[in-house]
C-alpha cells in the first residue's frame, strides 16, 4: 500500500491545495459562501453556509455507487482519496489508502445501526430515525498499520457533486457525522457528530 508523500516532497502540488483551501476556508469564514470559481462547491439547491464538497483543482471521477433498498452512497477508489488529499482533514496519523469493495461496505452497514443505538445520545435521537435518509461517502484508510473504512454521512442530498468530492462541514448538527470502521476486528470507532453554530 503506498504510502503518503514525505513533506517537501510534492511541495508545489502542497502549496498549491494549500493556497486553495486556505482562500475557500478565508471566504466561508467571511460569511461569503463557497468561492463561485469553484464548479465543485456549488449547491444544486440553497444549503447551509457550512456544508459544501471540498473543492479541488484534480481531474474529478466519481466513485463507485452503491445504492440498496436501505441506502445510497459512494466508494471513492485508493486513487481519488489520493487526489484529494485527506490527510490534510483527517489526520497526521493517515498512513495511506485503500480501495473498499462493496462487500466491505455491506459489512459496515450491516453493524451500523446496532453501533449507534450504543453510542449515540439522547442529544441526537433523529440520526437513528433518519438513518436511512442519509448519504454515504465511504473512503479507504490505513492508520496504525490497519486498514479502516471512513463513512462520511450527511442527510443533504443536494450537497453538490457528492458523488466526486469530499464532504466537509462546519457544524451542521446531526445532519452530518462520520465513524471509522476496522475492516479486520469489525469495530466501528471516532463517532463524530457535528455541533450546531
Amino acid at each position: 500500500m503506498p504510502a503518503l508523500k514525505e513533506a517537501g516532497e510534492d511541495k508545489m502540488g502542497f502549496q498549491k491545495l494549500f493556497g486553495m483551501v486556505s482562500s475557500w476556508l478565508l471566504l466561508l469564514l467571511m460569511g461569503c459562501g463557497t468561492p463561485s470559481a469553484t464548479p465543485t462547491a456549488v449547491p444544486t439547491t440553497p444549503l447551509p453556509p457550512n456544508a459544501t464538497s471540498l473543492p479541488t483543482d484534480v481531474t474529478e471521477e466519481s466513485g463507485e455507487l452503491i445504492l440498496t433498498d436501505e441506502f445510497e452512497g459512494v466508494i471513492f477508489s485508493r486513487e481519488r482519496a489520493e487526489q484529494m488529499n485527506l490527510a490534510l482533514f483527517l489526520g497526521s496519523t493517515l498512513e495511506g489508502y485503500w480501495t473498499p469493495g462493496e462487500a466491505d461496505i455491506m459489512e459496515l452497514e450491516g453493524g451500523l445501526e446496532s453501533y449507534l443505538q450504543q453510542e449515540v445520545s439522547q442529544d441526537h435521537p433523529d440520526i437513528l430515525q433518519r438513518l436511512p435518509e442519509y448519504k454515504r461517502q465511504y473512503f479507504g484508510l490505513v492508520e496504525s498499520g490497519r486498514r479502516e473504512i471512513y463513512a462520511n454521512f450527511f442527510c443533504m442530498a443536494s450537497v453538490a457533486d457528492w458523488k466526486r468530492n469530499f464532504v466537509m462541514v462546519l457544524d451542521g448538527g446531526d445532519c452530518f457525522f462520520h465513524v471509522k470502521y476496522d475492516v479486520n476486528t469489525d469495530a466501528f470507532f471516532d463517532l463524530y457528530v457535528q455541533g450546531e453554530s
